[in-house]
């Protein structure tokens, strides 16, 4: 846990302390959540999927379809040779549950299943917290462990995994290399300088997969170094700040014949020939509720709707599956030397959906 302050990462940086776990113990990989993509600072990325009990209000972006995005911007933002592997962090919970609702299980089955079809190289469960209140009332433990409902579907994920797990291991993440969505440092610095809060994709770009668009991140690097002419269109959501080589770039893509360039309203820099959608990334669904699980389904199925009627169709027949029946299901595939591994994934945890394919 490099810059804990109760570890000895106190008066080291994250490459010091991995140079030293090496030293002991050669077998041993470090890692922190959130970062290591830009260096040798550590040998694995971990995130977390934020339980979805944990959304008190707008802008405390948690659970539900949050993995699809955070897993693919670290990738996009690494600057090693080799893609440094992503592990996730899941039941990073409360110390006490039993007051929670009953779907907080299906909340930790959506996220693990998550990890696995990102690509994840392990998985990490929070099972035990500071707190003794469960353990006090005859639970074995905190966190997970502090209801027996959601400490038996971590059994059945713990058996499962190790019946699969050999063979996911051999599986890996690939970039479709088809659609883009830009995360732009640049503009995120300006978002910075204005002191407004920077904006991330946790709901449009999942959305954007289960509308049938097979969707990658990149960053300013990708423009840089040509790496965005092997696709053949770029998103631009909440786009305000950059530089003007990039802005060069961007806007010759866009008149570039065959390359679409899409920008919904809350984008400001609108390149020559792109298409405007009269829509906003970053809006939520209107419903009842100020925030929870219902606003983040009823807001995929706003967007979902939204894209599938005026997006799609400006792309054709892009993805290498076509599913119908749902606003909720997402297509994940992986890859090994050998073969191709296909899941659907529902994010509507309240309801099953049926689907064709």
């Amino acid at each position: 846990m490099p810059g804990d302050a109760t570890t000895i990462a106190l008066s080291r940086n994250y490459e010091e302390f991995t140079k030293l776990i090496h030293k002991l113990r050669p077998d041993i990989f470090t890692t922190t959540w959130s970062g290591g993509e830009y260096g040798k600072e550590v040998d694995f990325i971990m995130d977390y999927a934020y339980p979805t009990i944990w959304q008190p209000h707008p802008g405390y972006e948690c659970g539900q379809a949050r993995l699809d995005y955070i897993f693919d911007r670290h990738r996009a933002r690494q600057k090693v040779k080799k893609l440094k592997p992503v592990w996730g962090l899941t039941g990073w919970w409360s110390d006490d549950l039993e007051g929670k609702p009953d779907w907080c299980v299906d909340d930790f089955r959506l996220n693990t299943i998550m990890a696995l079809v990102k690509g994840a190289k392990g998985i990490l469960w929070f099972t035990v917290w500071g707190s003794k209140k469960p353990i006090e009332r005859g639970m074995p433990g905190a966190g997970i462990f502090s209801r027996y409902d959601l400490m038996n579907e971590c059994k059945f994920w713990a058996d499962f995994i190790h019946k699969y797990g050999g063979m996911f291991s051999k599986f890996e993440w690939k970039p479709s290399k088809k659609v883009a969505v830009l995360l732009s440092e640049t503009n995120y610095a300006g978002y910075l300088c204005k002191r407004n809060m920077p904006i991330g994709f946790d709901r449009i770009y999942p959305a954007m997969r289960v509308a049938g668009i097979p969707v990658d991140l990149i960053t300013d690097d990708y423009i840089k170094d040509g790496r965005l002419n092997q696709y053949k269109a770029l998103f631009l959501f909440g786009f305000n700040y950059t530089s003007k080589s990039l802005w060069e770039k961007i806007n010759k893509f866009s008149k570039t014949p065959g390359k679409l360039v899409f920008c919904d309203s809350s984008t400001k820099l609108v390149p020559e020939r792109a298409i405007k959608l009269n829509f906003n990334a970053f809006e939520t669904a209107r419903v009842k509720e100020r925030w929870g699980m219902n606003v983040l389904l009823a807001t995929m199925n706003q967007q979902v709707k939204f894209l599938r009627e005026n997006v799609l169709p400006y792309l054709g027949d892009i993805s290498e599956v076509e599913i119908t029946g749902s606003n909720f299901v997402a297509p994940f595939f992986l890859y090994s030397n050998e073969a191709k591994f296909f899941a659907l994934v529902n994010y509507n945890i309240f309801n099953p959906q049926e689907v064709s394919v």
